[in-house]
């Protein structure tokens, strides 16, 4: 096998890795969270994409539903994607409102198109 063929199934290998971690970050498709019972679907733009979609636990009776396309494409925006699950299945479960999570300059965005809607 030449050098170039090992490189590309070396490449492709790990796209694959990238994708069923990607996959594995994802919540259950259909799942229930106090009286709610949510289902989704989600089809990734590519092979390994920078789409997000989440369900977190907010307390007994409460979850936030987290919904995004992290710009760019391919592996870079795969991994910003990850990092955005990381940073928010650690911060909003812990006692800190939405609005102390969430940067400043992003705080008017969802204040005006989400926390309208919210019951606490």
């Amino acid at each position: 096998m030449t050098i170039a063929l090992q490189t590309n199934a070396g490449l492709q290998a790990q796209l694959e890795l990238a994708r069923q971690v990607q996959l594995r970050l994802l919540p259950d498709r259909r799942c229930c969270l106090s009286d709610w019972e949510v289902a989704f679907s989600y089809e990734s733009a590519g092979f390994v994409s920078g789409d997000y979609v989440d369900l977190i636990p907010a307390g007994a009776d409460a979850f936030y539903f987290a919904l995004g396309d992290v710009s760019g494409k391919g592996a870079a925006a795969s991994m910003l994607m990850s990092h955005l699950h990381a940073t928010l299945r650690t911060l909003l479960p812990s006692d800190r409102t939405i609005e102390e999570v969430v940067p400043p300059r992003a705080a008017p965005f969802v204040r005006a198109h989400f926390l309208p809607n919210l019951r606490h």
